[in-house]
């Protein structure tokens, strides 16, 4: 009976699968098949150059490059017409994904581009290896777009003839290698000021993604036909601040598409809106021409994020991690709320929240200098439930950098899980900053005697000296008892603030520092009892 339950199970286990995924066999009558290309022959492409109006330019095949891409062929192309040819961009960023038809099939999508061209020349991903992307099962490929590969195949380019294509996002070492590197993405941005892209600059570049000022309407709903050669935009985040990078529908079958023809983060199962874009304008530039555009409605789920292209379903809402900002400048009075929600990953949320705090505090509190700061949040995670903090803090410089201490440390540790995977599913925050240097110096710590018995209690008296009134010291009285079984001998006493424990080790995390200096765990420490251990420690406001 157990054998045919376990059988059933599969069989039942199959079927949702098959359920889940398009039936890729019938899909690739739809593709031309890289066996049967020829140097010279001719086709074309499709891509958005302005608005949302689908545009055709020719492409010229130049020939194969065979286990150029993690095993698989990219094939050579050379482009012409549009803005490509007629304002001098060459390839485009934004065009990744842009589909390529040969005989009134599709070969594949542009997906790579060669640094500093003279003539517009780009490298295909075929279709017939971007629709294993459809099934995460078939497409087993984790890559990213800083992985390195030379083909050692003699190709020319302008007029110049190379001994091999070097493809990676940085120039290559050896000589006389063509440069080919993934199209650089662009992420249309909103809502943040000229620090905070220039954080998200360096976020988002090693994994070819370009930030740019959208020029405004996010989100606005637009008529779109959503086919091969369309607007394809992916949500990264949506509300007080927008992040929508703009790329080019490769293939649609039903309810099921294709873009981008390259890893966008190579970070396999994901969960991410897909929306139809407008695209204002191209922007040429010698350095990487790109789109300039606006994300529009939400149409659908990015759902597998491959190493041939990225899959998405429409008619399927993503599940986003939601973050609500409260925050008071007590000088002001001024108190303002942020929301946005963020696309979640273990390793690129926390980045993309260490960002919008410091946007958020920036917007309310601009002051240089001395501030206190009250910080409360509450992280809600699966599995280890909603995990609680409330501190009080003192900034000498930016409030934004103190107030994500705390919070950066508990997301690398969550991020960082060895026994578990964990979810983000939400943060909630509130902030009160106060000008001027609220703190204040442990001046010297008294006992009622120097000699106690086991058993005996003893009566400390802690004196406090605040930092703006040195002749104000203030008294604080706490009592303890000494263990009946202590031995004989001499004992140091320490005090510290809450937030410190006296004669730790300095430059850890004080729930690490807890645990390490005999907090009751015998072994490594578990995520679950490093997170206890955090969420149970004194505060700065406490003896």
């Amino acid at each position: 009976m157990r054998r045919w339950t376990g059988w059933l199970g599969l069989i039942l286990l199959c079927a949702t699968l098959k359920a889940q995924t398009p039936e890729i066999a019938s899909m690739l009558r739809d593709a031309f098949p890289v066996s049967q290309l020829k140097p010279g022959m001719k086709g074309y492409g499709l891509t958005v150059f302005k608005g949302t109006q689908i545009e055709r330019f020719e492409v010229e095949v130049v020939g194969v490059l065979e286990n150029a891409n993690f095993g698989r062929p990219l094939v050579l192309i050379k482009m012409k017409g549009g803005p490509i040819t007629g304002r001098q961009a060459n390839i485009i960023a934004g065009m990744s994904g842009s589909p390529v038809f040969i005989q009134g099939k599709i070969l594949g999508a542009v997906a790579y581009g060669f640094a500093f061209p003279r003539e517009p020349h780009g490298l295909v991903t075929p279709l017939e290896d971007m629709l294993t992307t459809f099934d995460p099962r078939l497409n087993r490929q984790s890559a990213r777009l800083t992985t390195t590969r030379v083909v050692h195949r003699s190709v020319r380019l302008a007029g110049r003839l190379y001994a091999g294509v070097h493809i990676g996002p940085n120039p290559p070492t050896a000589p006389n290698l063509a440069w080919a590197r993934p199209l650089m993405t662009p992420v249309m941005v909103s809502g943040l000021s000229a620090r905070g892209l220039e954080r998200l600059r360096k976020k988002l570049e090693p994994y070819g993604l370009m930030p740019v000022m959208a020029p405004g309407g996010a989100g606005k709903p637009i008529r779109v036909q959503f086919e091969p050669g369309a607007a394809f935009g992916v949500a990264l985040a949506t509300g007080d601040i927008d992040l929508t990078a703009i790329g080019t529908l490769t293939y649609r079958k039903g309810n099921y598409v294709l873009a981008f023809g390259h890893p966008f983060f190579g970070a396999g199962e994901v969960e991410m809106p897909v929306t139809a874009a407008e695209i204002i304008d191209v922007f040429p530039s010698y350095l990487a021409s790109f789109k300039l555009g606006n994300r529009a409605q939400t149409l659908g789920t990015l759902y597998h994020d491959g190493a041939f292209a990225v899959a998405g379903q429409l008619g399927r809402n993503a599940h986003m991690m939601p973050i609500r900002m409260r925050i008071t400048n007590a000088q002001t009075g001024v108190t303002r709320t942020y929301r946005c929600e963020f696309f979640r990953h273990s390793l690129l949320t926390p980045q993309f929240i260490g960002i919008a705090v410091s946007e958020f505090i920036g917007r309310t509190y601009f002051a240089l200098g001395d501030a206190t700061v009250t910080v409360r949040w509450t992280l809600k995670t699966q599995p280890y439930g909603e995990i609680r903090y409330e501190n009080r803090l003192f900034s000498d410089a930016l409030a934004e950098d103190t107030v994500l201490q705390d919070l950066s440390y508990v997301l690398g540790l969550l991020q960082g899980a060895p026994d578990r995977k964990v979810e983000l599913e939400g943060l909630e925050m509130e902030v009160v900053i106060q000008p001027g240097r609220h703190t204040a110096f442990i001046e010297r710590l008294t006992t009622d005697k120097g000699a106690y018995r086991p058993g005996e209690t003893v009566r400390a008296t802690v004196w406090v000296r605040p930092v703006r009134a040195p002749s104000a010291l203030r008294p604080y009285t706490f009592t303890f008892r000494i263990p009946y079984d202590a031995t004989s001998g001499r004992y140091t006493l320490q005090v510290a603030s809450g937030g410190e424990v006296a004669g730790a080790p300095t430059g850890l995390p004080m729930g690490l520092v807890r645990v390490l200096m005999g907090g009751g765990v015998g072994g490594t420490p578990t995520t679950a009892q490093m997170l206890r251990e955090f969420q149970r420690r004194e505060r700065n406001h406490q003896l």
